[in-house]
């Protein structure tokens, strides 16, 4: 009796130490570690979407002009097509790990790579538009939010032309979240006149430069993607409760969820 129980933990044993060994730096393999990383990927992002929907109509609800029913409905409308690309194209990675010879899935992954980064260009471009144009920073603040979006666009087609991600526009597309996720908060802080604010702003951004570190961990460090996804998850809600207190407190509160 002592024997088979002896043999199971052998077996039990070997099981995981394969279900580890498959977790590689360069491709994180196809065993059940990688398979439940992919999994996470997927759910962490997943389950922020119907938040995100209720955000938006909570901003919506909020709004008292056409200028600010717009300008939130960019925002609201790219924060929500960050998690939903992303959870779509983490759940065409988790098919392709599981089908690997299906080719239609490595297509349909490549392509959805390539929205998911673009995404996130978009919605940083996003997230600073509230903050330039619906309070007072300045006689260049429509500039510099012309600008944000320019450089936006400049970096997807800088990280997607070559139509394949290695490690050298990996690295670009990281310098470029970091230059389009700092340089207009700084302006911000030079030149508004209404201080307010500032100290959630400035506490997103930072939960999503920390959360980077997870991000270059993948590989190394099991589940350090699905980490990252909840940085950018807190830094996401960081940034939407500043707007909710700071740049639409005296909108119509009257029809808002929380009253």
């Amino acid at each position: 009796m002592s024997g088979s129980s002896a043999r199971r933990r052998r077996a039990k044993a070997v099981a995981t130490a394969e279900c580890i060994a498959a977790y590689s730096p360069a491709t994180r393999g196809s065993g059940c570690l990688a398979i439940a990383e992919d999994v996470a990927n997927i759910v962490t992002h997943a389950v922020s979407i119907p938040a995100v929907v209720f955000a938006f109509l909570e901003l919506q609800l909020r709004t008292n002009t056409a200028r600010e029913f717009f300008v939130l409905a960019l925002y609201g409308g790219m924060m929500l097509s960050l998690f939903a690309v992303s959870a779509v194209y983490h759940f065409i990675c988790l098919l392709v790990r599981i089908y690997p010879t299906g080719e239609g899935y490595k297509y349909m992954r490549v392509l959805l790579r390539m929205a998911d980064r673009s995404m996130i260009h978009l919605f940083i471009a996003s997230c600073y538009t509230p903050w330039l144009l619906l309070r007072d920073n300045g006689p260049f603040a429509e500039d510099i939010c012309k600008a944000v979006w320019i450089f936006a666009i400049f970096s997807i087609l800088a990280q997607n032309l070559p139509f394949k991600m290695t490690a050298d526009n990996e690295i670009l597309a990281i310098t470029m979240y970091l230059i389009l996720g700092v340089l207009p908060g700084t302006f911000i802080g030079a030149f508004t006149t209404d201080t307010g604010g500032l100290l959630p702003l400035a506490a997103g951004g930072a939960l999503y430069i920390v959360g980077l570190i997870f991000y270059f961990a993948e590989g190394y460090l099991p589940f350090s993607h699905a980490i990252w996804h909840l940085f950018v998850n807190s830094g996401a809600f960081v940034h939407y409760r500043a707007m909710t207190q700071y740049l639409i407190r005296e909108s119509r509160e009257s029809t808002s969820f929380y009253y």
